[in-house]
């Protein structure tokens, strides 16, 4: 999970808390699977790793560390992070990756892990990142690195070009997951998580089935 300072954003809902709660559920049907279940919690780095084991009290114990972990860095490098990843996974494994993965480019280290292991993409974001919506001048900091900026949202170039941005880094990251064969569940902080996921595990057996 990544645990950098743009998942504390949220609308309604942090991207942190709407992640953990879709974490705990993905690790209690692991366990029903009798599945072994470990842990990244990452930024920069990574800042947390708890080996794969099976059980109920080891569930608790990740749940747990997800919810009282404080970051050591409000930044992300998912580049750096899935490489150490990479080098710590010794057995073939499904890897879950929860972000937002508003960052620098990730795709070598994304490659190697994929070609070792199973590796789902789950994306994380709030419709306010989508799209701003027109309420006049607001003033917008970057959590990550602090920096502060004055916008008029009723400017229509400025929504506009926005929009062009967003859409040019999602048409990008659609691009890099599926040139790497990465399956991607995207989930909205203002929506429920179980119907994307339902339909993710349903697709897979269809998979497998044929």
């Amino acid at each position: 999970m990544d645990y950098s300072a743009s998942n504390s954003f949220g609308n309604f809902v942090e991207k942190r808390r709407k992640s953990i709660e879709l974490t705990a559920t993905l690790m209690f049907s692991a366990m029903r699977n009798n599945d072994n279940v470990g842990l990244f919690i990452f930024t920069e780095d990574i800042e947390k790793f708890i080996p794969a084991r099976k059980g109920r009290r080891h569930i608790l114990k990740l749940i747990s560390a997800l919810v009282s972990h404080n970051a050591k860095s409000s930044k992300t490098n998912i580049e750096r992070s899935l490489s150490h990843i990479s080098n710590i996974i010794k057995k073939r494994s499904i890897l879950f990756i929860l972000s937002d993965f508003y960052n620098q480019e990730f795709a070598k280290p994304l490659k190697i892990l994929k070609r070792k292991n199973d590796v789902v993409a789950i994306k994380v974001n709030d419709n306010r990142e989508i799209e701003i919506p027109d309420i006049g001048l607001i003033q917008l900091e970057d959590e990550e690195t602090g920096e502060q900026i004055l916008i008029d949202t009723s400017d229509k170039d400025f929504r506009k070009n926005y929009s062009k941005i967003i859409n040019k880094e999602e048409s990008r990251l659609v691009h890099l997951f599926k040139k790497n064969k990465v399956d991607v569940i995207n989930i909205s902080t203002d929506l429920a998580y179980e119907l994307p996921l339902k339909k993710f595990f349903k697709m897979r057996k269809k998979r497998v089935v044929r």
